[in-house]
């Protein structure tokens, strides 16, 4: 089984686009095929921003956060502290909660903050960087 860290860019990406890699993927943690982690963080990034996809979506979000068996992974402060020294600021959480997660994969859409900066990154962590498609070729050659 693959553990992956889904970032909050995946989850709002699936309520956007259910046909979409990023609804596939959660497809495959709710069967069991992959182990997909989030943190609070993503969690409640999530919430404050599911209003900029539907507004009407807001009252199903619990329902699709509970459909869906993740690993809910917290952090310390001096995680965040620690991953902040290679990563912006503004995904430290994310990435102290991937490395944290033991997750093989990090899977995200941010290419600014993320995907562009791996080289940065995955020196310093346990995963890799990559987009849910990299994921589901994974998958679909271990078929």
């Amino acid at each position: 089984m693959i553990n992956v860290f889904l970032d909050t860019s995946i989850l709002l990406a699936s309520l956007r686009s259910p046909q979409g890699g990023s609804s596939e993927l959660l497809r495959y943690a709710v069967v069991g095929t992959i182990e997909a982690s989030v943190s609070d963080d993503v969690i409640d990034e999530v919430a404050r921003h599911v209003h900029e996809v539907d507004p009407a979506l807001r009252s199903l979000l619990l329902k699709f956060l509970a459909a869906i068996p993740f690993r809910v992974i917290s952090v310390t402060p001096q995680e965040v502290q620690r991953a902040s020294s290679f990563t912006a600021a503004k995904d430290s959480t994310i990435v102290a909660a991937a490395n944290k997660s033991g997750a093989a994969y990090l899977v995200t859409l941010d290419k600014r903050h993320l995907l562009d900066k791996k080289a940065d990154i995955e020196p310093n962590v346990g995963f890799q960087i990559v987009r849910p498609e990299a994921i589901l070729s994974i998958l679909s050659q271990e078929k």
